[in-house]
């Protein structure tokens, strides 16, 4: 059969006549209702606009100071965040309503998808912005309304014309000094009860979100100290959820932490801090319980976790081959620094599915690299099993020694019957550590060491004869 002959652009293509009706009105109505599976990631996106508007402030009036507290109030039917980050004006609200279509740069912001305010549909019935921004002096209330855009999608033909219609605004005079942006969301029925009881709200900030650690977590200074070095420590923020601040959860029973750094050719690309159990079993809290919240090493992004916070042991599952008994007995951070395309999806775990997340999972799980946890970790009990066998040896050695230029023709029996079973035991345990762990603790001594350690088990094995 005859191939047809392609057609060229140039020669035989015209332009479709794109008009606003083929942006379907169902589409905005998406962006809302059925956007998350968590439908408080809504606060998350709300808190990444004012921890973005704060760095913009830094950034543009770095001789001025700003508050970096973010304040969120759950009461009644209404959950409101305010900040004092540099504010919006007028092109900024229409910046903030092109879904889809985000203006941050990636060096500095936290938001990524440039859909955070429509996040708020998947609450509430309605938003009311109140912002001015720095150095203008007008202030502006901008509302957009969720509950309208749901019911009535299906009576329009255009989502720009019921976007038109779902949102309104007023311009005031506002002191020309003055920055701050304040969002309400009036929560529909369907999640009020989020508002009641707000411990929900609550741990879900402080797992996701750039909150720090209470003065009471034995580690925080180290912490803190590893974050200044790597330029963390400016996305720490104090937010509090009804006047009282949010901190991370931690457990009690771990040891020091380690702190490591995660190369690809050279190139810092990340650095991450743990801490292991005391124990080898499951972390635990106060209380003697299992509790997700207080184990597994995440992935973090500017201080906000971005793996799924229904499955934060992701991570640990890769450091570790999925060994539950590993995965469960850390605690711990890994901060990407310095990823040029780490685009991730709306659950914030896409990042895991770019070309660089491989190569970061290779940089610090592979076998030679100074970064790897589990490598680390065998390394370590490897040294602790060699100084174990040498010390043991060699005592051994002294024994036998000691033992052999005594004379035993006088005495009893029973006595020499002891003293065998003692050398027995002690040689099967020397020989146990000799070629324990597949001898990996006898196979890393030096030539002198393992020569010592030979010596003392023929030595033991004749004394016991």
């Amino acid at each position: 059969m005859k191939k047809p002959k392609l057609l060229t652009l140039e020669e035989e293509f015209q332009r479709l006549n794109i008009t606003e009706n083929q942006f379907g009105p169902v589409l905005l109505s998406r962006l809302g209702k059925g956007l998350y599976k968590n439908e408080l990631h809504c606060v998350r996106e709300y808190i990444q606009n004012a921890v973005d508007g704060i760095n913009k402030f830094n950034r543009e009036y770095p001789s001025l100071s700003v508050e970096r507290t973010i304040r969120i109030d759950a009461q009644g039917d209404t959950l409101t965040f305010y900040d004092n980050g540099i504010g919006m004006n007028k092109d900024d609200i229409l910046t903030a309503v092109s879904f889809g279509v985000s203006f941050k740069e990636k060096v500095y912001d936290a938001g990524f998808l440039g859909i955070g305010i429509f996040s708020g549909g998947s609450l509430a019935k309605k938003a009311r912005i109140y912002t001015t921004k720095k150095g203008e002096a007008k202030a502006f209330v901008f509302e957009i309304d969720f509950k309208y855009i749901e019911g009535k999608y299906k009576k329009y033909k255009s989502g720009l014309s019921l976007l038109k219609e779902a949102t309104r605004f007023q311009e005031l005079n506002e002191d020309v000094e003055k920055h701050y942006c304040q969002a309400i969301l009036y929560v529909d029925k369907e999640h009020q009860y989020l508002l009641k009881d707000y411990t929900g709200i609550r741990r879900y900030i402080s797992l996701v979100c750039p909150v720090g650690f209470p003065d009471s977590f034995k580690y925080k200074n180290a912490v803190d100290n590893f974050m200044q070095k790597y330029g963390i420590d400016d996305q720490l923020f104090d937010i509090r959820l009804n006047k009282k601040s949010v901190f991370r959860p931690y457990p009690t029973k771990i040891i020091a932490p380690e702190f490591r750094e995660v190369r690809i050719d050279g190139q810092l690309v990340g650095a991450y801090w743990y801490c292991e159990n005391v124990g080898k079993g499951f972390i635990l809290d106060a209380k003697g319980q299992e509790n997700e919240d207080i184990r597994y090493i995440t992935y973090r992004w500017r201080n906000f976790l971005i793996d799924d916070p229904q499955r934060r042991d992701y991570a640990a599952r890769e450091l570790f081959g999925g060994r539950p008994d590993l995965m469960k007995r850390y605690f711990g951070d890994i901060h990407i620094l310095n990823f040029e395309s780490i685009e991730p999806d709306l659950e914030r775990t896409g990042f895991r599915h770019t070309s660089e997340y491989e190569d970061f999972k290779k940089a610090i799980t592979h076998p030679g690299s100074k970064s790897n946890i589990l490598l680390l970790r065998t390394e370590a009990r490897t040294a602790s099993s060699q100084a174990i066998l040498i010390k043991q040896a060699k005592a051994a050695k002294a024994m036998c020694q000691k033992i052999q230029g005594q004379d035993f023709s006088k005495t009893k029996e029973e006595e020499l019957w002891e003293k065998k079973i003692e050398f027995k035991n002690l040689t099967k345990e020397v020989e146990s550590k000799k070629s324990k762990a597949k001898g990996k603790a006898y196979k890393g001594l030096t030539t002198p060491e393992k020569k010592n350690v030979d010596e003392s088990l023929s030595s033991l094995n004749k004394t016991t004869k």
